[in-house]
């Protein structure tokens, strides 16, 4: 057996801790972890009741040392990248700057935006990048060269995508198939609005009927890669976003206008001006995702 016991990273006491811990193992081969490193400070250990009062906590400590130290001397390490999403929200909230290093932030994720051109093209027909963004996902039978064909004709006709493909449906342009998956695409869109303009159902409840009725729900079921994000599978991801301090506060910022909602929400560009909850451009903290061996 050949121990691998030189450790060039961490400091004495560190190590000693990690040491002990690791001894409570019985089923794992003894080795003694050794540094050239100084003692450094002692490991200090806190006890939270949940992942949202530790990122207080935590949010609260750089808070007293931000003046002495650099954010680029501040990490915090996680074991596995759903842990990030409470300190996000924290650190928005307070606002703190912060980047992820190893992961994707929640807010960016691709369910995420997807979420949000969803809600982007039922409020706004004539929005263009949601609708391409969403056409075809998930998966209609719309190809690119259907997708091209109805920019050609939007181009030609100075005319939105959405309206574009109503006209060309009308005009038998689109290939069997995809008239299918399209035409389908649009009565849902129909519906949807009536939803939000006649029934006047809240936000939370439309985007479960969107990714219900659209199929999103049942893509996401079996998608591994998302099952982690915050312990919650498929479409209780997206319902975590909107059921979100950050969305509800849009909401209440702006009730009647969904348009701002979504900006406020996807690009913080509609902030209170004397606000200090989001920060603009979070560039320096950072948050690790690598593992504490």
């Amino acid at each position: 057996v050949i121990r691998l016991e030189e450790n060039y990273r961490s400091t004495a006491n560190i190590l000693s801790v990690a040491s002990e811990l690791i001894s409570n193992n019985k089923n794992r081969v003894g080795k003694t972890l050794k540094t050239t490193m100084e003692e450094g400070e002692l490991v200090k250990l806190n006890c939270f009741k949940n992942g949202k009062d530790e990122a207080i906590g935590i949010s609260d400590e750089i808070e007293k040392i931000k003046n002495k130290h650099s954010f680029n001397n501040i990490a915090i390490l996680v074991r596995a990248i759903f842990q990030t999403r409470e300190f996000e929200e924290r650190f928005l909230k307070i606002g703190l700057p912060y980047r992820i290093i190893g992961g994707i932030k929640f807010y960016e994720r691709a369910e995420i935006k997807d979420c949000v051109a969803y809600l982007r093209l039922i409020y706004q027909e004539k929005d263009d990048l949601a609708f391409e963004r969403i056409v075809n996902n998930p998966k209609r039978s719309i190809g690119e060269s259907t997708i091209k064909l109805i920019h050609e004709f939007s181009k030609k006709n100075k005319t939105s995508l959405e309206f574009s493909s109503r006209k060309m449906i009308e005009e038998n342009l689109i290939k069997p198939k995809a008239k299918l998956g399209l035409n389908l695409f649009l009565d849902l869109l129909f519906k949807w609005r009536n939803e939000l303009k006649v029934k006047k159902i809240n936000h939370v409840k439309l985007l479960q009927i969107v990714l219900d009725e659209s199929g999103y729900s049942a893509v996401l079921k079996n998608k591994k890669d998302i099952a982690f994000v915050s312990g919650f599978k498929g479409k209780k991801v997206l319902e975590k976003f909107v059921n979100s301090k950050k969305f509800n506060l849009a909401f209440r910022l702006f009730p009647t206008n969904i348009s701002q909602v979504l900006s406020f929400a996807e690009k913080k560009k509609y902030m209170p001006q004397k606000s200090t909850w989001f920060h603009p451009k979070p560039l320096d903290g950072l948050i690790s995702s690598r593992i504490i061996s």
